[in-house]
């Protein structure tokens, strides 16, 4: 009989969101589509809640990615997409024109962005992770040879082809994306990163075989993502390991029993948005009462590039934030004449590799 397979160790070491004033990119936003009154039944207003309720996420999705991106989108748009991310909605007659209906209800905002960017990374799109899986053994005594790949092409290759992914295996010579063993040390990792982005990848799922007592293998999971290029999560797993023969029927049993945790974990932090965030520092000035400190803090994160704030300093007339964007720095900065805090604007001021200054000025 062959000894239990165990379970050793798996920790999470991202942050969906750290804003300050928690909670603040879960809030839903209202919103309000009318139509013609045509047929006043009650199974025509069934229609038309469903009809409103797509119109308003197609709106919503077409402003937070553009009409070049929404294309690709649009046929995802469907009746799923409307029930899961429409919430609180009624409809009615509109008030100053009886002649139309009016649907209100709130967006779930922050769902929303989940599902664009998991659709996203999906199709390829944008500015998706584009993960690879990499391969390695660290042990001569565990070659790929004896080992057999299917268990990894099976399981874990159905996994990461959700994602437009590709294998990359050791043995078969892509120097640049493989080393002995994953990268471990934030300098080693981010070196890593910079690699990943030479091939075009965004990000690489690392499985890492070992033998680091008796008789047992380690299989090792390590997701490394994001800019700059972290690991997100690790997960190391003990199992018997059969290194005459055949592999173990038992391991691959095995994998296919943890491929469901891995697949949500992976489309948590793709859906997340930290995997292709870039950082930089955001400076706002022109806040000369409270109440525009409070309009900018309140607001910052809830910009749809933005998936990350966090202050770092605090002055008269002027506040800092540290940000995490799914935008790069320079392609944040085009997209300020368009973001509206109430009644004000931002337009900038200096912009260098790092950072970006703007000041809050009125709308108009």
């Amino acid at each position: 009989m062959e000894a239990p397979l165990n379970f050793i160790k798996s920790s999470k070491l991202i942050s969906v969101s750290l804003l300050w004033g928690a909670g603040l990119m879960a809030d839903p936003i209202p919103f309000s589509q009318t139509m013609p009154i045509e047929k006043d039944t009650k199974a025509r207003q069934t229609t038309i809640i469903a009809e409103l309720k797509s119109k308003a996420i197609h709106q919503w999705v077409l402003r937070f990615v553009g009409p070049k991106r929404y294309i690709a989108f649009e046929p995802y748009i469907k009746t799923d997409v409307s029930d899961r991310f429409v919430i609180n909605y009624s409809l009615g007659k509109l008030a100053s024109d009886k002649k139309n209906w009016e649907l209100v209800g709130k967006l779930d905002n922050d769902g929303l962005k989940r599902w664009v960017r998991v659709t996203e990374a999906r199709l390829g799109q944008g500015a998706a992770p584009k993960p690879v899986l990499v391969v390695t053994i660290e042990n001569e005594a565990l070659s790929l040879n004896k080992v057999g790949t299917q268990w990894i092409e099976g399981p874990l290759g159905k996994v990461m082809a959700r994602f437009n992914s590709r294998i990359v295996l050791s043995t078969t010579g892509h120097p640049n994306l493989i080393l002995p063993a994953p990268p471990r040390s934030p300098n080693e990792v981010e070196s890593y990163g910079e690699r990943l982005r030479t091939e075009g990848m965004g990000s690489a799922a690392w499985v890492h075989l070992s033998r680091p007592e008796g008789s047992n293998g380690q299989m090792e999971i390590l997701y490394i993502g994001g800019a700059p290029a972290r690991i997100a999560f690790t997960q190391a797993y003990l199992f018997p390991f059969t290194f005459e023969g055949t592999p173990s029927k038992r391991l691959e049993m095995f994998v296919e029993e943890k491929m469901p945790s891995f697949s949500s974990s992976l489309e948590d932090l793709i859906a997340s948005g930290t995997l292709v965030s870039t950082t930089f520092r955001l400076r706002v000035t022109g806040l000369d009462s409270f109440a525009k400190y409070r309009k900018v803090d309140q607001a910052i994160g809830l910009l749809d590039p933005v998936t990350r704030v966090m202050l770092r300093s605090a002055e008269p007339q002027t506040v800092e934030y540290e940000i995490s964007s799914t935008l790069p720095l320079a392609e944040f900065a085009l997209r300020i004449p368009s973001f509206h805090i109430g009644e004000f604007g931002l337009k900038t001021e200096t912009q260098d590799a790092n950072s970006l200054s703007v000041r809050l000025v009125p709308v108009g």
